[in-house]
């Protein structure tokens, strides 16, 4: 069980509070990207984390003074979440909840559900299986209230404690980046309305429709929003947070568990801190400034990603079938080291790698495409940065990564006047069991309304109105489905055309599953291509996962004005 401090009678602190003048500046690039992506309103709300510890409880003592300021458009509303695995931990988040709302902070709290697992805190992966609870509960309570940012309250030690523990994990370079200021909500991929998701976003279309299509079809419209995280405390340490309850009188709770180095590797690293000197360069001061260092690093990757990007000829995206035709920049060695005095030469392989994510990230099925995995399409799409002296071998006419491949086309001269082969990307064919394939169940629908999203393969947002008395599926398209569409000439030609060769294997097929369990294909929604009698067993609406499509824009008009300038 935790124990209450009373902030008023605790002796004071040696460290320097912090004032909500300073809180209010510190915090404002992180609120000032929340209130863009929100759009204007006339009052921003964002949510806060509270556990009831002094850090998040210092949080809460700020953000009530910032909401009080004359004029201010931010309020706030709190979320407590009760894991109930200790006794009396209702008690305790009731508690926690009067306290911030004494603070004129509206708050719930937000209660797990473990189901049938017993004892909880027994489970081998609790604390793993804690964390995604916490998450998914608080991305909800947001998604229900209309709240698009969250507030959490790690601190600089929190930092220190986690380039730590990916220093003893193994992680290297930009794998030491840490905790960000700003990021998504993790542990809530594939739930709609928290990952990247919720709103609709630009639609973006790179080619010129088909004249001779008969009904050419307009770009899916593509998701954008979902939940933010804000960590406006990052920057400040343990002690000040301290000495900022002590001053606002903020009383709060103490874990004990935090302090026993064999519950979790953060509570060991914790222990080792502050009970043995360690060498300056593993001291938390200089994690902290290590993590500063490669986040700003990381930042002029990102730009010079983005010049070589405005670089590259992105012939077609269509995220109708999920692919698109690059021909790659050249990674300019002598260019990059030119931009910017944080980058050197040795840098060339890391920026290769960024491009080539940017690039996968249009088409892959995976949250996340680790540029560990990139060394060898890393070689085959961008040679030059092969080292001095080695030859490099002409790439494979087809290779695959993240689930995505690529498929070798012509060789010509891209925008910088260098010999490169286009490629064209696309998802990579399901070849794998059955039992390893992407697939969505959908029973009859006994009400009106819609019911939820649903996501597929990582790459398109479902939700379906199951019509008819027997489930509906979702699965890649297979050779065996074609004649039970019944496709007219027209219905060939489109999908010949959007989807040639084996490129078709990789679209989602909806399926009527018969008590038999005998199948029957019954449409291929991505291209809007169905049995007659589709009307009366289903309605659907697809959607295309959140891409970067300002990127695509910046570079369709940039070429566009190439194009203008040659005319002139």
């Amino acid at each position: 069980m935790k124990s209450r401090i009373f902030a008023s009678k605790a002796l004071p602190s040696v460290a320097r509070h912090i004032t909500p003048s300073e809180f209010s500046t510190e915090s404002r690039y992180g609120l000032y990207h929340a209130r863009r992506a929100l759009g204007p309103q006339d009052v921003f709300t964002f949510g806060l984390a509270i556990s009831g510890g002094v850090d998040s409880m210092a949080l809460v003592a700020l953000c009530s003074k910032v909401q009080v300021f004359r004029n201010s458009n931010t309020k706030f509303h709190a979320f407590v979440v009760d894991h109930g695995v200790r006794k009396g931990s209702d008690v305790e988040a009731k508690s926690v909840s009067l306290l911030i709302e004494s603070r004129g902070i509206p708050t719930r709290v937000l209660t797990i559900d473990w189901g049938a697992t017993g004892d909880p805190a027994k489970l081998p992966n609790f604390e793993s299986l804690a964390r995604k609870y916490r998450y998914q509960a608080l991305g909800k309570a947001c998604a229900e209230d209309g709240i698009k940012a969250l507030l959490l309250a790690h601190h600089q030690d929190d930092q220190a404690e986690t380039v730590m523990m990916r220093l003893v994990n193994g992680h290297r370079a930009q794998g030491l980046v840490g905790m960000k200021i700003v990021a998504g909500i993790p542990e809530c991929y594939g739930i709609h309305g928290l990952h990247q998701s919720g709103s609709v976003g630009l639609s973006y279309q790179s080619t010129e429709t088909d004249k001779f299509l008969p009904k050419p079809l307009e770009p899916l419209m593509i998701e954008s929003g979902g939940v933010k995280i804000i960590r406006p405390l990052l920057n400040y340490s343990k002690a000040r947070l301290v000495a900022t309850c002590k001053k606002q009188k903020m009383d709060w709770f103490e874990d004990h568990t935090n302090a026993d180095p064999s519950v979790t590797m953060r509570n060991a690293i914790r222990h080792i801190y502050t009970s043995y000197a360690l060498p300056a360069a593993l001291a938390p001061q200089s994690m902290v400034v290590l993590s500063r260092n490669l986040q700003v690093k990381e930042k002029h990757l990102n730009m010079a990603v983005g010049r070589f990007f405005w670089r590259c000829d992105v012939t077609d995206f269509d995220n109708r079938t999920g692919t698109v035709r690059v021909l790659p920049a050249s990674i300019d060695i002598f260019e990059l080291y030119q931009d910017s005095s944080l980058l050197s030469t040795k840098d060339h392989g890391l920026i290769a790698a960024f491009l080539l994510r940017k690039i996968i990230s249009y088409v892959t099925p995976d949250e996340h495409v680790r540029l560990s995995s990139l060394h060898g399409a890393v070689r085959h799409v961008f040679p030059e940065v092969m080292k001095e002296g080695k030859m490099p071998a002409p790439p494979p006419t087809a290779f695959t990564v993240s689930g995505v491949q690529f498929q070798r086309l012509a060789s010509c001269k891209n925008k910088q006047g260098k010999q490169k082969y286009r490629w064209l990307v696309s998802r990579q064919p399901h070849y794998s069991s059955a039992s390893t394939r992407p697939m969505l169940h959908f029973p009859p629908t006994a009400v009106l309304e819609w019911p939820s999203w649903k996501l597929y393969d990582g790459r398109f947002w479902f939700r379906i109105k199951n019509l008819g008395h027997e489930t509906l599926l979702i699965r890649p398209f297979e050779e065996t489905d074609v004649g039970q569409l019944q496709l007219s000439s027209a219905g060939y030609e489109r999908l010949r055309h959007y989807a040639p060769g084996p490129l078709r294997w990789t679209l989602p097929v909806i399926v009527l599953q018969a008590k038999a369990g005998r199948e029957r294909a019954i449409g291929l929604p991505t291209l809007d291509l169905v049995i007659p009698e589709f009307d009366t067993l289903v309605r659907y609406e697809v959607r295309y996962k959140s891409v970067d499509v300002e990127s695509l824009r910046n570079l369709k008009e940039i070429n566009d004005r190439r194009i203008s300038w040659r005319m002139i």
